[in-house]
Order: structure tokens, then sequence, then C-alpha cells
């Protein structure tokens, strides 16, 4: 069977998919890639590329691959800009709080919980790829703290119908919060991307 990473021949002595994919793993981990795709015997492989394994034996398989650090950078500069929306709804929630607009407000603050949510997952899933724990890469920072008692705050004053403290968390604290975050995932990025 002929196996190829990104057109790169790779040493394989097994006959099925399950071999080349090991095979290609430890080229792609060797040059700090990461696997995203196949082709068997020049089909694409519908489907998650772990699932090869279960693949009847082949020809010729070709894994693509990205680069870690590209890839992880790319997601935190996307994750940074998300924080923008974040903001942007937040402050658009405050301000229909104040106007007396609460389901207006509530339309808003779901965006912006979708995006903090977004983030969260986005962070931690990035983190995993690149084999290390978020607080590895948080260091002495609180941001992950700060955010879940941030979000209990916003639940409290919800559940409270506490509109006026509301308001003050998304103008104040959840607003800092969204900067902190941005200035953290852009440093991170251009670590990763420099």
């Amino acid at each position: 069977m002929q196996v190829f990473l990104d057109d790169q021949p790779v040493a394989c002595s097994g006959t099925f998919p399950a071999h080349a994919l090991e095979a290609a793993r430890v080229l792609a981990a060797n040059l700090q890639r990461l696997i995203t795709d196949a082709r068997i015997d020049g089909q694409p492989w519908d489907g998650d590329v772990d699932a090869i394994a279960a693949a009847k034996p082949a020809g010729v398989v070709a894994f693509s691959s990205v680069i870690i650090n590209e890839l992880v950078g790319g997601v935190w500069n996307d994750l940074a800009a998300l924080t923008s929306t974040i903001s942007s709804s937040q402050q658009d929630a405050a301000t229909l709080l104040q106007s007396g607009d609460v389901p207006g407000a509530m339309e808003h603050l779901e965006t912006a919980l979708g995006g903090w949510q977004t983030l969260q997952q986005g962070f931690e899933s990035a983190c995993a790829v690149l084999g290390s724990e978020p607080g590895e890469l948080l260091g002495p920072s609180t941001l992950l703290g700060d955010l879940v008692n941030q979000l209990q705050l916003v639940r409290d004053a919800i559940n409270g119908q506490d509109w006026p403290a509301l308001s003050d968390y998304l103008l104040d604290e959840m607003t800092e919060l969204t900067t902190r975050w941005r200035e953290l995932l852009l440093q991170l990025a251009r670590t990763l991307t420099a």
C-alpha cells in the first residue's frame, strides 16, 4: 500500500488504512502537523479521519494536514474577533435594559452568551490540539474563573429580574472581561505564528 502525507511518501508496511493512519500520524507529529482528511484509492474519506480504521485494505491512502501552530493561531484570532461581537451584544443588551426593553435585551444577551460558550469551547479545543491544558496557557491568569464567576452573576441577575444590576455587569465587568480575553487570545496567536 502506498501512503502519502501532503504528497510526501510515508513508510508503511501494512495493507489497511488503519496502518496508513498510524504511520502518517507519526510523520505528522514529527512535522508538527495535524491530519485533517484522507483519500482512499483516490476517493475522499467521508467522516472522521479516526474512523478510517474500519476501512477495507487499499492500494493508496493519502492524507492532508495543516501546521498545528497556524491552525490554532487562526482559531485564536477568530476567537479574538468573536469578542467584539460578544462585547457589542452585551452593550446592546445593557442599553435595552436601561430603556426597559427586557425582551429585546434578552435577544442580545442570548447572542452574547452563545458567543461566550463558543469562545470557551474553542479555547479548550485549541488547547487540546496543542496537547495543553487551558490552565497551562493561561498561567497565573484568572480569566476562566472570572468568566465563570461573571456568568454566574449574570444568571443570578436574570433569575432575580434585577435589570439594573444586569445592565451594570454587562457594561462594566463583562466588557472588561471581553477586553482581557481579546488581548490574551491575540497574544497567544502572535506567539504561535511568530
